[in-house]
C-alpha cells in the first residue's frame, strides 16, 4: 500500500512539474531546428531579387500578372503551384522578381524542418545532418531562390513519404491525410514529382515480388484501403482543383497541370536536349561532393544490413540517374529527383558513421586532427599561389604537403588503431568539404546565380544586363514624360515572355507589328541583327540577353578548372544572343 501510495505522490509531483514548464515541447533540440529554419531563410531571401527571372519563372509570373489585369493569355509551359502563389503575392504585395521567388525560398526554409519529424528513420544526428544539408548545400540553396518547381517538388515529395512513414509506425489515419494533401500539391509542384511516384511504385512492385508469399501484398492492400476513403478523396480531390484552377480563377490550369506528366514524359528523349548524358552527374559531383560522400557510407551500411529504406533510397536514386543519363532528363530542373535519396541516404551514413567512431574519443582525436587541418591549411595555400601565379614550385609543395597528410594518417592509423585514425580522417575530410560546399554556396547564391558558366545554372541564362535594360528605359521615360511609366514602347514579338514582364508596369508597351509602328514608337527593342533597320532619327544600344557557356564548353586546364572550382574567378567569357534598344531623339537634339 505504502509502495502504491509513493508511486502516485511521484506521478503527481511530475504532472505538477510538467504544467510548471511553459511551453514544454521546446526543447533544445527543437530550438536548433528553429534556428536552422531561420538562419536557412534569411539565405534565401537575402537579394532574392537579384537576378532576372529565367524562362519558367517568366512565363509563371507573367500568366499570373496577366490574369490579374484581366487577361487570359497563358504560356505553353508553367508551374501551377507558384501561379497560385504569384497571384496571391501581386495581390498582396507587387509584381516583382522577388515575390515571384518567394514560394520556393519558404518551400525552401520550411524543407529543414523535415528530418525532425523522421529521427526514428534516420537518427537524431541523421536527421540534424539533413537539415544542414537542405538548409546550406547549393543544389538547395540555389533552387530555393528560383521561380521554378524542383524545390516545390522536393517539399511535396518529402512531405509524402514522411506521411506514409509516420502511418507505418502508428497506423493513424491522419497521417494518410496529409499524404493524399501532399501527394495533391506536388501533382501541381512540378515534371520532377513524377519520377518520385515512378521510383515509390517500383519499389513496391520489387518488394512485392521479393516478399510475394509474406502477406505483403495484403499489406498494401490495407494501406491503400485506409488511404482510399471518401474523406480523403475529398481532401485530393479539392486540393488538387483549387491548385491546378489557381483558386477557381484559372479553369485552364488543369491542363497546365496535365502538362507537367506530358514534360516528364517529353523530356525522356534524349533528342529533346541539348546536354550530353554526363551532364547531370558532373554538375552533381561538382556541388553536392560532401552528400555523395556521406550517402555512399548509407548506401554501403544500408546493403550490409540488408535494410529496406537504404535498398529503396538507392533505387529511387538510381532511376533518376538513369533518367538523367540513359534519357534525357539532363537539365539541373531533374537534379533535386536524384539529390533528394541522396540527401537521406547521407543522413542515415552519418549516424552509422557516428555510431561506430565516436565511442572512445580523446584528446589525442583533437591533436591528430589539429595536424591533419594545418597540413590541408597549408595545402590549400600552395594550390592558391599556384592559380595565381602558375608557379610550378607551389603546385609540388601542394603535392608534397598532401603526401604529408596521407603518411602522417597513417603513422596514426599504427599508433593509435583502425578507429582512432578513421575518427580523425573522416573528421578533416568533412571539415574541408564543409568549407568547399559553403563556397560554393555563397557563389550560386549571391556572385553567379544567372551565369551559365556555373553548372546549376544550366546552359543557358537570362542576361544581368536586363538589369541595366530596365534601368535605361526607366531613365528615358523619366525624362521624356512626367509619368516615368508613361513612354510608348515597341518590342519584337519573339522578345515575349521577358518583355511581356519587364514592361508589364509600361502600359503603352505593345508588340511590334508593323514598320509604321517601329517608327513611331520612342523606344523601339528588337533582337541585335547585323543588317538590321535602323528606325530614323534613333540612337541604339545592344544588352546582352540569353548567355550560354563559353565556347568549348568546360574544356579548361587544371589550373582553370582549380581557379574556378576553388575561387570561383572567372574563366571564359558567356557566350550570349543580344537585343538592340533603340531610343528616338527629341527634335532639335
Amino acid at each position: 500500500m505504502e509502495r502504491a501510495w509513493e508511486e502516485r505522490r511521484l506521478e503527481a509531483r511530475a504532472a505538477s512539474a510538467a504544467r510548471a514548464i511553459p511551453l514544454p515541447w521546446l526543447t533544445v533540440e527543437v530550438a536548433i531546428y528553429g534556428v536552422l529554419t531561420l538562419v536557412a531563410l534569411v539565405v534565401r531571401l537575402a537579394a532574392l531579387g537579384r537576378w532576372p527571372l529565367q524562362e519558367t519563372g517568366v512565363n509563371t509570373a507573367l500568366a499570373a500578372w496577366r490574369t490579374m489585369q484581366g487577361s487570359d493569355w497563358r504560356p505553353a509551359y508553367y508551374i501551377p503551384l507558384l501561379y497560385d502563389a504569384n497571384l496571391l503575392l501581386f495581390g498582396l504585395t507587387k509584381a516583382s522578381d522577388w515575390a515571384a521567388r518567394l514560394l520556393p525560398a519558404l518551400a525552401g526554409s520550411l524543407l529543414v524542418m523535415l528530418p525532425y519529424f523522421a529521427r526514428d528513420l534516420l537518427g537524431r544526428r541523421g536527421a540534424l545532418a539533413a537539415a544542414l544539408l537542405l538548409a546550406f548545400a547549393p543544389t538547395w540553396v540555389y533552387f530555393s531562390r528560383a521561380a521554378d518547381g524542383p524545390i516545390l517538388v522536393a517539399a511535396a515529395g518529402a512531405l509524402l513519404l514522411l506521411s506514409l512513414e509516420r502511418y507505418s509506425r502508428s497506423r493513424e489515419a491522419r497521417h494518410l491525410t496529409l499524404g493524399v494533401v501532399a501527394l495533391a500539391v506536388g501533382l501541381t509542384a512540378g515534371p520532377g514529382f513524377y519520377t518520385l511516384l515512378l521510383a515509390t511504385l517500383l519499389a513496391g512492385l520489387v518488394f512485392w515480388w521479393d516478399e510475394r508469399k509474406s502477406g505483403l501484398l495484403r499489406r498494401y492492400g490495407q494501406v491503400i484501403g485506409a488511404a482510399a476513403t471518401r474523406r480523403n478523396a475529398l481532401w485530393f480531390g479539392g486540393t488538387l482543383a483549387l491548385l491546378a484552377t489557381g483558386f477557381t480563377v484559372n479553369i485552364a490550369g488543369v491542363g497546365a497541370t496535365a502538362e507537367l506528366a506530358g514534360r516528364w514524359f517529353r523530356a525522356l528523349s534524349p533528342a529533346s536536349t541539348t546536354l550530353s548524358w554526363w551532364e547531370l552527374p558532373t554538375t552533381l559531383a561538382t556541388y553536392e561532393f560532401l552528400t555523395i560522400g556521406l550517402a555512399l557510407v548509407g548506401v554501403v551500411s544500408g546493403l550490409m544490413r540488408r535494410e529496406r529504406v537504404d535498398i529503396f533510397l538507392l533505387g529511387w536514386f538510381l532511376l533518376a540517374l538513369l533518367l538523367g543519363t540513359a534519357l534525357g532528363h539532363r537539365e539541373p530542373i531533374w537534379l533535386v529527383d536524384a539529390l533528394l535519396p541522396l540527401v537521406l541516404l547521407a543522413a542515415r551514413g552519418l549516424e552509422w558513421l557516428w555510431e561506430r567512431l565516436s565511442p572512445g574519443t580523446d584528446v589525442w582525436d583533437g591533436l591528430a586532427l589539429l595536424v591533419l587541418v594545418l597540413a590541408i591549411v597549408f595545402t590549400g595555400v600552395q594550390v592558391t599561389v599556384y592559380i595565381h601565379t602558375g608557379q610550378v614550385q607551389a603546385l609540388r609543395n601542394a603535392q608534397f604537403a598532401l603526401g604529408f597528410v596521407l603518411i602522417g594518417w597513417a603513422a596514426y592509423w599504427v599508433w593509435s588503431g583502425r578507429v582512432a585514425a578513421l575518427r580523425a580522417g573522416v573528421a578533416c575530410l568533412l571539415l574541408v568539404m564543409v568549407t568547399l560546399t559553403v563556397r560554393a554556396s555563397t557563389a550560386v547564391a549571391y556572385q553567379y546565380g544567372a551565369d551559365p558558366r556555373e553548372r546549376l545554372v544550366g546552359n543557358a541564362a537570362t542576361s544581368v544586363q536586363m538589369r541595366d535594360l530596365e534601368e535605361l528605359i526607366e531613365k528615358v521615360s523619366s525624362q521624356r514624360a512626367v509619368d516615368p511609366r508613361a513612354i510608348d514602347i515597341a518590342y519584337a514579338p519573339s522578345l515575349d515572355p521577358w518583355m511581356g514582364w519587364y514592361l508589364r508596369e509600361y502600359p503603352r508597351a505593345n508588340v511590334l507589328q508593323t514598320v509604321p509602328q517601329q517608327a513611331d514608337a520612342t523606344i523601339v527593342i528588337a533582337p541585335a541583327q547585323r543588317d538590321a533597320q535602323v528606325p530614323s532619327g534613333s540612337v541604339g544600344q545592344r544588352f546582352r540577353w540569353i548567355e550560354s557557356r563559353p565556347d568549348g564548353g568546360f574544356a579548361l586546364s587544371l589550373r582553370e578548372r582549380l581557379r574556378w572550382f576553388l575561387l570561383r574567378q572567372p574563366v571564359g567569357t558567356p557566350r550570349a544572343s543580344e537585343l538592340e534598344v533603340w531610343v528616338r531623339l527629341v527634335s532639335g537634339r
